[in-house]
């Protein structure tokens, strides 16, 4: 067997740490990452998840800018009523 060098084991004891966030994921999360070697792994798959890729998150991030932009009170509306 190969011997660690400090480095490797650093790597590893840095891993072991980063997946210690599984305990904090709920079941469907967890079943979602329960496979991954590493946290590297684990953290790309559930950031897919949760974010999309990159276009999904650049046409998230143009409707977010849309609805900003476009968030307007109408004539005769009051506050109570634009937030409904």
């Amino acid at each position: 067997m190969d011997k660690l060098t400090i480095e490797d084991k650093k790597k590893l004891s840095l891993n072991a740490k980063a997946l210690n966030v599984f305990c904090a994921l709920g079941q469907d999360e967890f079943a979602r990452v329960s496979s991954c070697k590493s946290a590297k792994e684990a953290w790309k798959l559930l950031e897919a998840t949760h974010e999309g890729d990159k276009d999904t998150k650049a046409t998230k991030i143009a409707l977010g800018t849309s609805e900003y932009e476009n968030f307007k009170m109408k004539a005769g509306e009051s506050v109570q009523d634009m937030n409904k």
